[in-house]
């Protein structure tokens, strides 16, 4: 997927791993493998589609975790919301 950086024009391509109530965490380098975005508020793009959650109509029933995740679903290709697709030859536990 890829995500709008705040101080900049450009965009990144990350590995989601985790999308909380307030923040998506990512692939990083650090000594936990991961690293935190520090909010929903990005444009998000895979592919040709995007969804951007900075700016929300007043009127929007779902939260910003829900319409990101349904968004994923929609357009990764994930079967199942819950998880994430696993490679072949990998055993779901």
């Amino acid at each position: 997927m890829e995500i709008s950086r705040f101080f900049s024009d450009g965009w990144h391509f990350e590995k989601v791993r985790c999308i909380t109530e307030y923040d998506v965490f990512f692939d990083g380098s650090d000594s936990t493998g991961s690293i935190a975005m520090g909010s929903l508020g990005h444009i998000f793009k895979i592919d040709s589609h995007v969804l951007d959650i900075r700016h929300l109509p007043e009127d929007t029933e779902k939260t910003k975790q829900e319409l990101l995740l349904e968004f994923i679903n929609t357009y990764a290709g994930v079967s199942d919301d819950r998880l994430p697709p696993v490679p072949k030859g990998i055993l779901k536990v």
